[in-house]
Order: structure tokens, then sequence, then C-alpha cells
């Protein structure tokens, strides 16, 4: 019997994006933190970090003394969800009753994955939906690189309509020290999904409604209109006593 002739690029990559998307339509509802821990939603870097991964440039590696947390490989991570790791491990060891859940986390726990295969239709496997996605950049024939980040983009923003209750939220600075632009998934993705999300708790939904400001120049003129709408009736709400 002669050897299936196997598939080409395109149609490979055609096939793993079905697998996808499939996988995300059934399993959307399970995007969100465990029962009783909290959402907690970033970007950017932290400034410590980069101040002290800038002075172990020039000054000569360890002449800043970087808490170990803070290292990947050998060198200082700027990005701010390493200080929320080393936060987490703090939390956990002082045995606090609420944890904070970031996206990667939550897709650690998820078992399951899409079905994802190679040009001889031979099938991969993961241990989790978040080992899938950090992977798949290794295999940009099978799956195109684009479309990887907008999986981040798209699974982000159902995080963030998924949420309930009280959520954090924490930026940091771009890679020149300014604010963080609007091309990052937080300013165009969650952000805009959390201020529509009516299953925040008030205090949550007060602390996003001045965070937005600092960010409202940065959404398309569709997305500004609805968040503007939406935090007229808050306030008109809040003037007449409803939270």
């Amino acid at each position: 019997m002669p050897s299936k002739k196997p598939l080409t690029v395109s149609q490979v990559q055609k096939q793993n994006i079905k697998f996808l998307n499939e996988w995300i339509s059934k399993n959307k509802s399970k995007i969100k933190p465990k029962a009783g821990n909290k959402a907690i939603f970033y970007s950017g870097n932290s400034i410590d970090s980069m101040i002290k991964a800038i002075k172990e440039e020039f000054l000569g590696r360890g002449s800043s003394g970087a808490d170990e947390d803070l290292r990947k490989d050998g060198e200082i991570v700027t990005g701010i969800y390493k200080q929320i790791e080393k936060a987490q491990k703090n939390l956990k060891e002082s045995k606090a009753p609420v944890e904070y859940e970031m996206l990667h986390q939550v897709l650690s726990r998820i078992r399951s994955h899409p079905k994802f295969i190679d040009q001889d239709s031979v099938e991969k496997f993961f241990a989790s939906a978040a080992e899938y996605l950090d992977e798949l950049k290794k295999f940009p024939k099978l799956f195109p690189k684009p479309v990887v980040e907008k999986t981040w983009t798209q699974l982000s923003g159902i995080y963030a309509q998924n949420v309930e209750g009280d959520v954090e939220t924490i930026t940091g600075v771009a890679d020149d020290f300014r604010n963080i632009g609007g091309d990052k998934i937080f300013v165009k993705e969650e952000l805009a999904r959390l201020i529509k999300n009516k299953k925040l708790s008030k205090a949550s939904k007060e602390k996003l409604s001045k965070i937005i400001g600092l960010y409202m120049a940065k959404f398309d003129n569709e997305t500004k209109k609805e968040i503007k709408a939406i935090l007229k009736e808050r306030d008109k709400l809040k003037k007449g006593g409803v939270n």
C-alpha cells in the first residue's frame, strides 16, 4: 500500500488553525481563574528591574544585587510578570487566602489542547494548553507566527470577558521608559474588554475607569465611543446611588 502523500505547508497550517478555533470554541468558558482566586492583568517592564539590568550591563554582572527570583538563564527579566511571579510566591509561602492568576497560569491548568499535526498528519501532544501555545513558535511551517500572536490576543480578550468580582491591573513602562503603547494586548484587548465587563466589582470598575483615561487616545474611534458611553452610564448610576 503506497504511503500517504505529505500535506503541503498551506494544508497543514489550515488544519491546525481549524483545530485551534474548534478548541477555543469548546473551552472558552474554562479560561478564568480558579474559584476563589482573582485575575491579574499586566503589561510592560518594571522600572526597578530595568535600572538593575542597565547597571549590570555597564558595571558588571551581579553588581546591582538583583533578586534571583527576577532572573531567567542568568539574565534579569525586566518584564513586570516576573515581579508578579515573585509576589505570588511570597503570597503562597505566607498562606494568603487568595491567589492572583495570570492568563498563562490559567492555561497551564487546562490539560487539554488543540489537536496539532505535522505534515505527515502525525499528532503532537503537550502537557497543557499553555505549553501548546508556548511551543507553537517552534513550528512556523506548521502554524504561522502571526496567528500565534493573534491567538494570544484572542485568549486575553476571553479571559477579560470571563473574570468576575475583583481584578488587579499592573502596568509598567515600555523599553524606552515611556508609557506602554497601544499595540500592547493589555491596551488593545484586555482593557477594552474589562471596561465592558458587567460582572466586575464596584471597586474594580472604578479603578479601571481611572486607568482607561491614560490610554483612551490609543483606541479606535468605535471603541472610544463605546467606552465613553459605558463610563457616562456608570457616572449616572453612581449619582443615583446605584452600584
